[in-house]
């Protein structure tokens, strides 16, 4: 019999260990196993269509189980759906489904399956065998056909602590409430029944008085719109007393009701108590020429956010204008905004930016001079952010490609390292043999630089893009192993008669250019920002030591 003082010990010590190591400590003993490993294995179980990138020297993947597609470079679809089949249904034989009992948190990510109708079938199984055994705290399935499968099941669960609701009124059938930390609303938030709004007034404060999160994803950009109604009902969540919210909304020219309303606080302000508020996550935007609504909302809402830990900003738009003036104007209204929080040097140790260029980096006055000012706006910026632990900017590879000639040097005048020296003129070759389709000339043209490092950003941001809610979860989230075959954005093809050989295997040689290319902004970063433990570039995750202030590149 294994000591119990031992037992205890590696209870502890197991959440920092991966779901390999777990299995290595399985084999020491069987009391080991069944006390310790068990529970551990299965606590966390994230269900995903591609490996995550391991390293040794990160802890990101520890606490959680992976169950995961085909392991290689180059597969087919239908290979990683039987991989990924094969083991949900090992996870239901009859030999290990009891110990779906320890399941806490149950993760579905998007476009994990390419075989919608069996897939469908094998996860509500799964799903409703965790639901049985009544453990589950987090349902987070982000694949929105599953998910409308088993949202039902999910609001008779008397024990998550957070839940997704497809409409506000749905918040009276929760069965859960007082254990409640997060809402999310991602659907009907305008059309309120009579009791739902008495419901909520009468009993908001007893029946929520564990929320700490109201997140609402309204897809058409007027979240504003709902703490209107709100604030028109007299529903508040001041007494909750809410840490955190997250919403969106768009002044737009046309369009529905609730954005074609100017941004303001006015709402927000009689909603919750914006002093509380420690993590703030917005999409924001104004596409009006002259209104100056984005600049005011920034004015009021940073004079009450006295206690901001984290920020995650993401410009938003109907329509990408793909013009650097409305790119730097945007960036110039953020920055104020930050410096005008009340003492953000000191509070804010969490920054987030997602910008919203071309997709395919095709911007107009991206010219030199406009990005050295662009980057010594941020720079200017981030000197005041002396407490920042993370910074995370999913979008910034895509950003730098809009400057052609910036992207350009990246290519023909970048790394010399003997890596880089043999990998950049294979690159190269594959931008003079190839053309991508221009909708908006009906023909091929050659792709450039500025196209191919665009689409390489939306390979990499794919890494996490999957799994999130959120851009707070990155920082958290261990990257996939995603792989581009060269072909498919925009109609790509090579020219007629050239034997093309680019894949996969290619494009597994990239991420390293990329990383070589953001040590020259990590240079800066660690100079200027003497917190900075990670920071997280387009899925290039980096390290920082807080002592040396040295860094490194985790996975690449």
């Amino acid at each position: 019999m294994v000591d119990n003082v031992l037992i205890d010990a590696l209870r502890f010590v197991v959440s920092h260990l991966n779901q390999h190591d777990l299995l290595t400590l399985s084999t020491v003993s069987k009391e080991i196993n069944e006390k310790v490993v068990k529970p551990q294995l299965y606590k966390n179980i994230i269900v995903l269509e591609d490996p995550i990138i391991r390293s040794s020297r990160w802890a990101i993947d520890c606490d959680k189980t992976y169950v995961s597609g085909f392991n290689s470079v180059i597969k087919t679809k239908d290979q990683n759906d039987i991989f990924l089949y094969d083991k949900i249904q090992r996870l239901l034989d009859d030999e290990y489904v009891e110990n779906l009992k320890y399941v806490k948190t149950l993760l579905i990510a998007k476009h994990s399956f390419n075989d919608k109708e069996t897939s469908i079938y094998l996860v509500q199984k799964l799903i409703t065998e965790i639901i049985k055994y009544g453990n589950v705290e987090s349902l987070k399935i982000l694949d929105p056909v599953i998910f409308h499968k088993v949202y039902l099941k999910s609001l008779n669960l008397t024990t998550l602590k957070e839940v997704k609701l497809l409409d506000i009124n749905d918040i009276t059938q929760l069965k859960t409430s007082k254990r409640l930390k997060s809402i999310t609303i991602d659907g009907n938030i305008e059309k309120i029944a009579p009791e739902t709004i008495a419901y909520m007034n009468e009993n908001l404060c007893d029946n929520f008085s564990n929320l700490q999160e109201l997140l609402i994803n309204n897809k058409e950009n007027g979240s504003l719109r709902f703490f209107q109604i709100f604030s028109d009902l007299n529903i508040s969540f001041k007494k909750v007393g809410i840490k955190k919210i997250k919403f969106s909304h768009m002044h737009s020219k046309t369009g529905y009701e609730s954005i074609i309303q100017p941004l303001t606080i006015e709402y927000l302000d009689k909603v919750f108590d914006l002093s509380l508020i420690k993590s703030l996550d917005i999409s924001i935007g104004c596409e009006n020429d002259g209104c100056d609504c984005l600049s005011k909302f920034y004015k009021d809402l940073s004079n009450k956010l006295l206690n901001l830990q984290k920020l995650s900003v993401t410009e938003n738009t109907l329509i990408t204008k793909g013009d650097h003036v409305t790119e730097e104007k945007w960036d110039i209204l953020l920055g104020r905004f930050l410096l005008s929080i009340p003492h953000v040097s000191t509070n804010l140790k969490e920054l987030n930016i997602r910008h919203n260029p071309p997709l395919d980096g095709d911007q107009k006055n991206s010219v030199d001079g406009n990005y050295f000012r662009r980057r010594d706006l941020y720079k200017e910026i981030l000197l005041n952010l002396r407490a920042l632990k993370k910074l995370t900017s999913p979008t910034i590879l895509l950003t730098l490609s809009c400057y052609d000639i910036l992207i350009g040097d990246l290519l023909w005048n970048g790394c010399t390292c003997e890596y880089c020296q043999k990998v950049l003129p294979i690159l190269d070759n594959y931008c003079m043999k190839h053309l991508l389709y221009l909708e908006r000339q009906a023909s091929y043209i050659d792709i450039s630089v500025t196209n191919f490092f665009a689409y390489v950003n939306r390979v990499l941001n794919s890494r996490f893009s999957d799994q999130i809610d959120s851009d707070f979860e990155i920082a958290t989230t261990a990257p996939m192993a995603k792989f581009w075959n060269l072909h498919g954005f925009d109609n790509i093809r090579h020219f007629e008669g050239y034997e093309c050989k680019y894949n996969e295997t290619v494009f597994q040689l990239i991420p390293t250019v990329v990383t070589h290319f953001f040590d020259g902004y990590m240079d800066t970063l660690v100079q200027i920002l003497p917190n900075l433990e990670v920071v997280i570039f387009a899925g290039i995750y980096y390290e920082v030591d807080p002592i040396t202030h040295e860094y490194d590149s985790i996975y690449d």
